[in-house]
């Protein structure tokens, strides 16, 4: 049913993509959002919230286009494509989401953006409660799949967590708008060390093409807690040793998880990593 839903909403956009902007409806107004949404980059981000709001404007109950509109803010907050002060914009994602909402209460979309905005704003309890509610209306999308399960991962159930992490990996190893399989590896890297499957965690790492700060701190940390040797990881070595310099207590916070347990071994490896000059910090 996903593929099908796929390939027919690719049709519609290939469509959209034929008419003058005059012509088009709301819901292909959405799909231009949402292809550029997922170019990652700052015109384009530009371009998806006017597409949003003119799918809007098009029809005022399309709640998926609040939905998008307020996620692609959101990108645009986390990759600074805007100038708009943090709580500004923080205020405006969540108007538009409760808008969707209250719109259409069984829209799994809102429910997922809505679990990944309170995930990224610490509120936890929340996040589970959306990503729960998207789970049930839609158990098998890989989106929702990673969403409920990073929920479920910072809520303390985290063997679930870690499964449907990996069933998202499973289901559609390239995520949408990206060129290999990193990103669905690296949530696997944070699930696998959150529920504590150490030599999970270190494979799925090695097997990244660009090994990211995060992951390569998860890494590190499983490395330790199973008594391995940096030094004889060389792909770790030296993913630490190429990273920018990083201010990894920011990165310890910005995770958002309220394990103190897990908070202090993340910084017991940054200690250890300094001390054997692995990490490139701050």
């Amino acid at each position: 049913t996903q593929e099908i839903l796929g390939e027919i909403e690719l049709l519609s956009l290939q469509r959209a993509k034929r008419k003058p902007t005059e012509n088009m409806n709301s819901y292909e107004f959405l799909l231009r959002g949402k292809e550029l949404h997922h170019q990652f980059n700052k015109e384009a981000n530009k371009e998806a919230l006017k597409m949003f709001d003119s799918a809007i404007k098009s029809d005022p109950d399309n709640a998926q286009a609040y939905a998008w509109k307020a996620c692609t803010l959101g990108q645009a907050m986390v990759r600074q494509f805007t100038d708009m002060k943090m709580e500004d914009a923080f205020n405006e994602c969540s108007s538009l989401i409760q808008k969707a909402v209250s719109i259409d209460p069984n829209d799994f979309e809102c429910h997922r953006l809505l679990s990944a905005i309170y995930s990224v704003t610490g509120n936890q309890g929340l996040s589970l409660e959306h990503g729960k509610k998207a789970y049930e209306l839609v158990p098998n999308d890989p989106r929702i799949l990673q969403q409920y399960g990073e929920a479920l991962l910072k809520t303390g159930d985290t063997k679930l967590g870690c499964d449907l992490t990996i069933r998202a990996l499973e289901y559609d190893p390239v995520a949408q708008g990206q060129t290999n399989s990193d990103k669905r590896k690296s949530d696997v890297v944070f699930a696998s060390f959150m529920d504590g499957r150490d030599e999970l965690c270190l494979k799925m790492a090695e097997e990244l093409h660009n090994l990211d700060h995060k992951s390569a701190l998860f890494a590190a940390t499983a490395a330790h807690q199973m008594e391995k040797n940096i030094d004889d990881l060389e792909w770790l070595k030296s993913g630490l040793k190429n990273s920018t310099k990083i201010d990894f207590e920011n990165v310890i916070d910005g995770l958002k998880i309220n394990d103190l347990v897990i908070k202090n071994t993340l910084r017991e490896t940054v200690a250890l990593g300094m001390t054997n000059n692995f990490f490139n910090v701050l």
